[in-house]
């Protein structure tokens, strides 16, 4: 009885052994695609800095134009997906 028990814990081990390295390998992986995700944003976008505000808190004017016409094409096609709702129920800044 001694030796099955024994067994019995070697292969549950041994399982959980397997379980933990197609754990450890699938996060693994999952890691490194999001490692290159970012690699690849930043790398098209600049990096986070490029888009803190500055200190004195003054928007530079390009800055905001880009945000406004990238605003502006994102409300002309929500109206064409929910043609029942307003597109971005809030003016826009002129």
């Amino acid at each position: 009885m001694g030796h099955a028990r024994l067994r019995c814990h070697f292969v549950l081990g041994v399982a959980w052994l397997f379980a933990l390295t197609a754990l450890y390998r699938s996060q693994s992986n999952a890691i490194r695609e999001t490692d290159g995700t970012r690699s690849e944003l930043i790398s098209k976008l600049g990096a986070v800095d490029n888009f803190t505000p500055p200190m004195d808190r003054v928007i530079p004017t390009d800055r905001l134009e880009l945000f406004l016409s990238i605003r502006e094409n994102l409300a002309e096609q929500q109206a064409s997906w929910h043609p029942e709702t307003h597109p971005l129920e809030f003016p826009l800044i002129d």
